[in-house]
């Protein structure tokens, strides 16, 4: 009795199954999340930390919510550490203390990527972030072209920010 193909058919159903599932748990994950024109960042009045010298100009965007107390964003903080280098960046670091506590934790963390201080989570909420890491790709017509909550990779970062362009 030949099961070989019998075998590869399971596997073929469980392998959608599973993918399936996680297409589910993604879009469950993401519900909240700003969707369609990107919320505007703040320009003013906001404390900030490495800023770069040049604006962001016209390219596709990362913006990175993440906090200090988490777990999954230290992670993932050398991923984008990376990604800052060659791709424009901000990230916004929420619910984690005032701009000597977060300037603290990024010197002691040895990361140096744009990052707006959210102390009271005032922009995640706008964003509609409830839970960190969240990344959101914005496109240069200013749309939200992707968004992820949750631990990611850097080549996936890269790769919507690619599709972005």
């Amino acid at each position: 009795m030949n099961k070989g193909p019998r075998r590869w058919l399971n596997w073929l159903v469980e392998g959608l199954l599973l993918a399936a599932l996680l297409i589910g748990i993604h879009f469950w994950q993401t519900r909240n999340l700003a969707d369609g024109p990107a919320p505007p960042l703040p320009d003013e009045g906001w404390e900030r930390l490495h800023w770069p010298a040049e604006p962001v100009g016209d390219r596709p965007l990362l913006v990175h919510f993440w906090a200090s107390w988490c777990p999954l964003c230290r992670l993932e903080q050398g991923s984008i550490q990376s990604i800052a280098q060659d791709h424009a960046v901000i990230t916004i670091a929420s619910h984690s203390g005032d701009l000597a506590e977060v300037r603290d934790y990024m010197a002691k963390e040895g990361i140096r990527f744009p990052t707006i201080i959210d102390e009271t989570g005032e922009l995640a909420a706008q964003w509609g972030v409830r839970g960190y890491p969240a990344s959101f790709v914005i496109d240069r017509a200013g749309r939200i072209r992707f968004k992820t909550q949750g631990l990611g990779t850097g080549l996936g970062l890269r790769f919507r920010l690619w599709l972005a362009d």
